[in-house]
Formats: structure tokens, C-alpha cells, sequence
């Protein structure tokens, strides 16, 4: 078993070109995005929900990504809340 799953490992790391565990935190964060920028739900909520336990290591690990703390990368790509729920109301 032990094989197999190094032999996994190695083997989704040349196809998708990052280890399984980098691909899954690349994912979580994608979907911390997406929730943080369309929604109105608390950056420590979103960060839970996304499988984040610890929101230092969160925010360490989305302004990496991102470039900008999620608090502030919400201010600067989000649309006011007012027209945001406009466009809830629209669908």
C-alpha cells in the first residue's frame, strides 16, 4: 500500500504538474475566492467552510495566491454590497 501510494503521488504530481495536497489547497483557496467575492459572508466563515482551521494560515496562504489579504482583495474586486444584492434579486 505504501508503494501505491507514493506511486500515486509521483504520478498525479507529473500530470497535473503540483503535489495532491498543493492541487486540493489551490482548489480550497479558488473556492474562498469565488465565495469572498460574490458573497457577503464573513472572511472566518468563508475560510471554515473552505476547510481552513487556522485563519492566520488562511490569510498567509490567500495573499500568496492572490496578492492581497482576503479582506482587502474583497474591497478591491467586490461590487457594493447595494449592487450586489441587485443582482441576487435579478436571478
Amino acid at each position: 500500500y505504501q508503494k501505491s501510494e507514493k506511486y500515486l503521488g509521483r504520478l498525479f504530481k507529473k500530470e497535473i504538474g503540483m503535489s495532491f495536497s498543493e492541487y486540493k489547497q489551490n482548489k480550497r483557496l479558488e473556492l474562498a475566492e469565488s465565495l469572498i467575492t460574490k458573497g457577503d459572508d464573513k472572511i472566518i466563515d468563508i475560510a471554515l467552510e473552505c476547510g481552513f482551521n487556522n485563519i492566520s494560515y488562511f490569510n498567509r496562504s490567500f495573499q500568496k495566491k492572490y496578492g492581497a489579504p482576503p479582506t482587502l482583495y474583497r474591497k478591491k474586486n467586490c461590487a457594493p454590497k447595494k449592487e450586489r444584492k441587485n443582482m441576487k434579486t435579478m436571478h
